[in-house]
């Protein structure tokens, strides 16, 4: 294992016999939950599109991947609940 940093004032190396001696020393840190898209009133998300709003299709010039519209939910990312 190669030598680590300590953090503190006096920032001295220090050498951990395991990772896990390593991972008491680190501050907790709350992991926050990504916020919840909610569908609109009256809809449920696209099946096409997945509720993005848009699908990945072939560039032009044939280099990679582009953004473009859903044919099925018109962008919104949305359909009426049949």
């Amino acid at each position: 294992m190669p030598t680590v940093m300590r953090q503190g004032r006096l920032h001295l190396p220090v050498v951990y016999e395991t990772w896990s001696e390593w991972r008491e020393e680190q501050p907790v840190q709350p992991v926050a939950a990504p916020p919840a898209r909610a569908a609109a009133p009256g809809g449920q998300p696209c099946a096409t599109c997945w509720g993005q709003g848009r699908i990945m299709t072939a560039a032009a010039n044939g280099e990679g991947l582009v953004p473009g519209g859903c044919w099925t939910c018109g962008g919104a990312g949305t359909v009426p609940i049949a």
